[in-house]
């Protein structure tokens, strides 16, 4: 079975691809008895992977990433076509470390979260799909002055290795 598994999307959240949530306690058991041969303690276990998978990420992260996955419905970027997955694990890291930076700044993200999901999507669509991003400003409507800001956060927390030099 090893290389049968399909790769986690950074776009999916709660019951999606990638979370033990949707498999059953008992398959949860088979999974890992399979995996190690002890068999000691394994609904323990089980519990605890489950338990672990569904906090994996902060509730308002989750109300981000449940916009995004929205925008990409609204927009038809919901399909298995490879740009589509691309553009969609994208937005679920730019998603992530935009909803982190606000959390741990101390913004009232809850507030924010409508606004900042749509300007980054409007940001990457404009950089990998600029045929639907006139499409998307019309119906989208971002604040002009938060895509700013998400810009230049996006900007700021790029990482190190994408960093431009100069």
């Amino acid at each position: 079975m090893e290389g049968s598994y399909q790769p986690v999307n950074e776009l999916a959240f709660d019951r999606n691809l990638g979370v033990t949530q949707w498999i059953n306690q008992k398959s949860i058991c088979r999974i890992i008895s399979r995996k190690n041969g002890d068999n000691t303690d394994l609904g323990i276990r089980a519990r605890e992977l489950s338990i672990i998978t569904r906090i994996a990420d902060h509730p308002k992260i989750v109300k981000l990433l449940a916009l995004g996955s929205e925008l990409c419905k609204d927009f038809g970027m919901n399909t298995n076509r490879n740009e589509h997955i691309l553009f969609s694990n994208m937005l679920g890291k730019e998603l992530r470390k935009i909803g982190a930076f606000l959390i741990v700044k101390g913004d009232r993200p809850d507030v924010n979260l409508p606004p900042t999901a749509r300007a980054v999507f409007v940001i990457l669509l404009r950089k990998y799909f600029p045929d639907k991003f006139q499409d998307a400003i019309k119906k989208l409507k971002p604040d002009a002055d938060v895509v700013g800001y998400v810009y230049s956060l996006l900007e700021g927390l790029q990482s190190p290795a994408h960093a431009k030099r100069h």
